[in-house]
């Protein structure tokens, strides 16, 4: 479902596998329909993962990295973590694996409690869709 903020660009929110509660074979074609989606999208300027960091890097996120690199995806990536507010003696444990498994991506830290790392998305967002003339 689209959000375009004053029209200046449009935020998608693709089916993911995270959390959704579908069967394997749902799944299977979101996957399909995701690759296609990222290969042929040429104003695609920006992917953006949710990563929870009290949780770590599942199955499906290690996929969706691979995904993204055979779909021929030539745009930005920002992991956003989330929840980092939360104390979590996995913390560096995760943002290591989240570089480790995708060295190319950028990294935001964010919490929506706290407002932590707010300033810092919107900077990484608006270093793909604004034009640096802006």
């Amino acid at each position: 479902s689209p959000w375009s903020p004053s029209g200046r660009f449009r935020l998608v929110d693709v089916p993911g596998s995270g959390y959704a509660k579908v069967s394997e074979s749902y799944r299977d074609e979101w996957k399909v329909f995701l690759r296609e989606y990222l290969g042929t999208r040429d104003n695609l300027e920006a992917v953006c993962h949710l990563v929870d960091s009290r949780v770590g890097l599942q199955k499906t996120d290690l996929e969706l990295f691979e995904l993204i690199g055979e779909s021929g995806f030539a745009g930005d990536v920002i992991i956003v973590l989330t929840k980092v507010d939360k104390k979590s003696a996995r913390a560096a444990e995760v943002l290591a694996a989240v570089r480790q498994a995708a060295p190319a991506a950028r990294v935001v830290s964010t919490s929506s409690k706290e407002g932590i790392g707010r300033a810092a998305l919107w900077r990484a967002l608006k270093g793909v869709v604004v034009p640096e003339s802006s």
